[in-house]
């Protein structure tokens, strides 16, 4: 769900090329989960899509598995330690 003032949003979509704004989306290039964005981006529309989700188990199993593989896509070995090791490196 994506909400902003009319004139960020006009200034985003000029700036910004990318057909989705939902970050697994972008990741696995799909739609993975709804984007409800602006006008759509309504109590309602979340209401419908949560129930849609929760009502059809099919639906919901397809998309536990496609963020599973987005989190697959993200996950690095070791990528905490390198991170750890990096901060420690900034201390000193």
């Amino acid at each position: 769900m994506y909400k902003m003032s009319r004139s960020t949003y006009v200034l985003a979509r000029a700036l910004v090329q990318t057909r989705y704004v939902a970050m697994p989306n972008i990741i696995l290039d799909e739609p993975v989960v709804p984007e409800l964005i602006q006008g759509n981006a309504t109590p309602e529309a979340l209401a419908a899509e949560l129930l849609a989700l929760l009502d059809d188990s099919e639906r919901r199993a397809k998309t536990v598995k496609r963020l599973a593989e987005v989190r697959k896509a993200l996950v690095h070995e070791g990528a905490a330690d390198r991170a750890a090791t990096f901060a420690l490196g900034l201390l000193g």
